[in-house]
């Protein structure tokens, strides 16, 4: 419905308001839905879809890369948006205490590893493929994939197998390396958007706009003649 509302008003002022402040107006509005699409784009249309990226990335084509990076991605992005809330948080919780290794029970109430805990282990070992030399990254997400494949065989529903499968990534790493990513601090959002070229180029796109419309009504109020039909 407002993709559509979208396309119509601009159509419109296109069609009947061409050398108006309108044109510019929609181009902000544009600018703004899309950004707000891809900040909020919703879960998997079903939860094996992250599987199925992942089973597609370990039968080892070229595109292998390719396939395993949408499926870090959605797996992400599924977990995220199924155990967000505090309530989600505290039931991850609770499911590493009780299928985590044994050394789970040791931990202190803070210890435990919630959502993003997991989430951060887990963006964390798929970034320590940069450091392997490209003849070395095939073989290592064959092994990603086949862990992850292990972990689903011993569930009773997907969800609960990519929570084996974070839960285990985690605890992969030893106590000292855990204390560093417990210690970690998410990044703000000006180091997002220094990291990101997208974000700095839909920043830079959104100051334009912003400043053309703030120069075009200036001219306006000052009655400064500008080009009209």
């Amino acid at each position: 419905m407002t993709l559509s509302t979208l396309v119509a008003a601009t159509a419109l002022g296109l069609a009947y308001a061409l050398f108006t402040i309108l044109p510019l107006v929609l181009v902000f509005v544009w600018i703004a839905y899309l950004i707000l699409l891809f900040v909020t784009v919703d879960k998997p249309p079903n939860e094996a879809f992250p599987w199925y990226l992942a089973w597609k990335a370990g039968k080892g084509t070229g595109s292998a890369r390719y396939w395993y990076g949408k499926h870090r991605f959605w797996l992400r992005r599924y977990v995220l948006r199924s155990f967000r809330s505090s309530a989600g948080n505290l039931l991850v919780q609770l499911h590493t205490l009780r299928t985590g290794p044994p050394e789970t029970a040791q931990l202190t109430a803070d210890q435990v590893p919630g959502t993003r805990l997991l989430l951060r282990a887990f963006r964390l070992k798929n970034n320590e493929l940069f450091l392997k030399r490209d003849s070395a990254k095939a073989p290592a997400i064959k092994g990603a994939v086949k862990g992850l494949k292990t972990k689903l065989k011993e569930s009773d529903t997907y969800r609960d197998g990519y929570l084996r499968y974070l839960i285990d990534i985690y605890f992969g790493y030893s106590e000292p390396e855990r204390k560093l990513i417990l210690a970690h601090q998410e990044p703000t959002m000006l180091e997002r958007l220094d990291e990101s070229p997208t974000l700095q180029k839909l920043f830079i796109l959104l100051v334009t706009v912003v400043v053309s419309l703030f120069i075009y009504g200036v001219l306006r109020i000052s009655g400064i003649p500008l080009p009209g039909p």
